[in-house]
């Protein structure tokens, strides 16, 4: 539950389910369905918190969709592997985890130029507004004193 009084401000949203039973990891980042409306949701619902939305987002014209849609900081995804995952379960450092998974980037995004993204889903976010789930306080149950 996300809570306004807390001292956390900024949280880390993962725009898909994590199913914990019968698929792999790498199965998880592609078969459940992405619900970026959520993340939108609790943008409009807690404005005062900052969230930042993570999953799916895979080039640089997907990042700036999301922020023309109001993300506010969205989680760039260069590359998925299983050697990394592992990494970041063993390694203890930054620097460890770099060592560990430099080998396992792929040469496509450590030669790619920063001028010339690879093209992304323009339209990826268009219609996240008219998907939203109804507003936090429309669900609060009404308190009634007798």
């Amino acid at each position: 539950m996300v809570s306004s009084s807390s001292p956390v401000k900024h949280f880390i949203i993962h725009s898909r389910k994590a199913l914990l039973n019968g698929i792999s990891p790498v199965e998880n980042r592609s078969i459940p369905p992405l619900k970026y409306e959520y993340y939108y949701g609790l943008l409009r619902d807690f404005p005062d918190l900052k969230f930042t939305v993570n999953g799916g987002i895979n080039t640089i014209e997907e990042v700036n969709a999301a922020r023309s849609a109001g993300a506010h900081g969205p989680v760039l995804n260069l590359f998925q592997s299983e050697p990394v995952d592992a990494a970041f379960h063993e390694c203890g450092t930054v620097k460890s985890l770099l060592e560990e998974t430099l080998g396992a980037i792929p040469d496509c995004v450590l030669d790619s130029p920063v001028v010339k993204p690879i093209p992304g889903r323009k339209d990826l976010f268009s219609s996240v507004h008219n998907l939203m789930p109804p507003s936090y306080t429309a669900r609060e149950p009404k308190l009634s004193y007798a």
